[in-house]
């Protein structure tokens, strides 16, 4: 991991507003997004590239992992860094492994500090090829992408495992978000790819506030990578997909290079972590969590607000002390389906409601247990989604860490 710190101490705990307001002035100034979770400060720089700032009392700790966003990144964090020393007036004291932020060579970072670590990378996936849905670079706290033979998953989409057998400095250019060290046209492509892979919802991109504002980030860097490079290869035809889900004007025409591949993460199955289960779903669901339950929650796409309900679904995990073969009461005098895993035992039951139909489906593993309540419309949908519950996985955070 490649990080940049930045610590210093404030004169009093009151100057806190004051620096909450200086870091908005300073994120103002480099056009990017700033949070105040009045404890935490952000920056959104680009995608993957985020800058923190905690306090605790008088005490103020910035930090930013640069190596997954790339080198590009790691130079805009050293300036922002130079905008709050100089308009701070505090007395920070900066740590940067790679030195940049002392020399400014940029060439060195590249080649290193941060082709090093890619290649570190790229010898643990040829080594480890035969790992099934490996993810680089890619949180926890996130879905999972559907695996496929081949491939690994990025935050810029899918890599061909070969494609890490290139020298460092091509794979670089295909791995980075941000590997020039300006925002040229590559950068802000880069960063819409990013998002179409990996937060786009497509046709339903108007769902929510959450859909709309990466739809509306994507136009926005696609136009912005148009403006630096018009004869730059765009996907000229999920542009015009989003602005006319979005209501935006086109702006742009162009014929889109083909592919080897469709766009989007989220255009296919994903995978939720229930505890230590992980359970597929539609990637274009809308989903929530209630912390009060526990429960995740995960309801049917839809492209109106107005839209009639289909589905739902409600997963929590809990543990089962019963044993492997033991089943909730609902389950004793049902007409149950019995599910098939290799190291699992499950069983649904679907009935009719008054005007829905209802199913649940328990799946054990050794002291553990996954619930889910799904409710449908029609019966049919149900039997899909007992489908992607079939796809569902039992795997320990210890285990997790380690794929990804």
């Amino acid at each position: 991991m490649i990080e940049m710190l930045m610590e210093g101490e404030l004169q009093s705990v009151k100057e806190q507003d004051s620096f909450r307001e200086m870091w908005k002035q300073i994120a103002q100034k480099h056009k990017v997004k700033w949070e105040d979770f009045h404890m935490l400060l952000t920056m959104e720089v680009c995608p993957e590239g985020v800058i923190e700032c905690s306090f605790e009392d008088k005490f103020v700790s910035i930090a930013a992992q640069t190596n997954v966003a790339g080198p590009g990144f790691h130079a805009c964090v050293a300036s922002i860094y130079d905008d709050i020393l100089l308009d701070s007036g505090l007395s920070f004291q900066v740590n940067d492994p790679t030195g940049y932020y002392e020399k400014r060579d940029f060439e060195e970072l590249k080649y290193r500090y941060f082709y090093p670590w890619l290649r570190t990378i790229a010898d643990y996936v040829l080594e480890h090829k035969q790992q099934a849905n490996m993810c680089l670079c890619w949180s926890f706290d996130d879905y999972e992408p559907l695996g496929k033979d081949g491939y690994v998953v990025t935050p810029l989409g899918y890599m061909a495992i070969e494609e890490f057998e290139k020298e460092d400095s091509e794979l670089a250019q295909s791995f980075f978000i941000w590997h020039n060290q300006k925002r040229d046209a590559h950068f802000y492509r880069n960063c819409a790819y990013a998002l179409l892979w990996k937060e786009c919802f497509f046709d339903y991109s108007a769902m929510n506030a959450y859909s709309a504002s990466y739809a509306h980030k994507i136009i926005d860097y696609l136009e912005a990578a148009y403006d630096k490079d018009n004869l730059l290869t765009l996907p000229y035809d999920l542009y015009s997909q989003l602005c006319q889900v979005m209501g935006r004007e086109e702006l742009l025409h162009g014929q889109a290079a083909p592919r080897k591949m469709m766009i989007g993460y989220r255009q296919e199955l994903v995978f939720y972590s229930v505890g230590n289960f992980k359970i597929a779903c539609m990637g274009v669901a809308e989903k929530s969590y209630d912390s009060v339950m526990d429960t995740l929650n995960i309801m049917a796409p839809y492209k109106q607000e107005d839209a009639p309900w289909s589905w739902l679904i409600k997963a929590s995990a809990m543990p089962h002390e019963q044993g492997e073969s033991s089943y909730f009461p609902c389950f004793e005098n049902a007409q149950t389906i019995p599910l098939t895993f290799t190291d699992m035992q499950g069983k649904a039951c679907i009935q009719k409601e008054d005007d829905y139909y209802r199913m649940d489906v328990q799946i054990n593993k050794e002291k553990e247990c996954l619930y889910v309540e799904a409710i449908a419309c029609e019966e049919a949908m149900l039997q899909e989604i007992l489908q992607w519950l079939s796809l569902s996985i039992y795997q320990k955070k210890a285990e997790e860490s380690l794929k990804h």
